[in-house]
């Protein structure tokens, strides 16, 4: 985090920059975050994951409710996080307020 948001930063970029973060974010980590200002969303995980049907390299159908392999966020249970980052992506652009302009 700390290459990304400071760079960023020293390019005098001030806009708003939010960022999907573990609940065991570490305290050194969430201070620099607030202080470049960069608003945090934590991403909890699911119990386990509803989605069913997706096949290996063998064509068998995953059993992803029992994967160690297969996370998904709490919030969206049928996906497996690489691909519910874009409606987090979503949900998190439409609550910020001060997004007006392009992405």
């Amino acid at each position: 985090f700390q290459m990304f948001v400071t760079s960023l930063r020293a390019t005098g970029f001030d806009g708003a920059v939010i960022l999907g973060v573990s609940p065991n974010l570490g305290g050194d980590i969430a201070e620099l975050l607030r202080t470049h200002n960069v608003t945090t969303k934590v991403i909890e995980t699911a119990k386990s994951c509803t989605y069913n049907g997706y096949k290996d390299e063998k064509g068998n159908v995953l059993n992803t409710t029992e994967s160690l392999w297969w996370d998904c966020p709490e919030l969206y249970p049928d996906y497996k996080l690489t691909h519910a980052r874009f409606v987090l992506y979503r949900d998190w652009l439409n609550e910020c307020e001060s997004c007006t302009d392009g992405v």
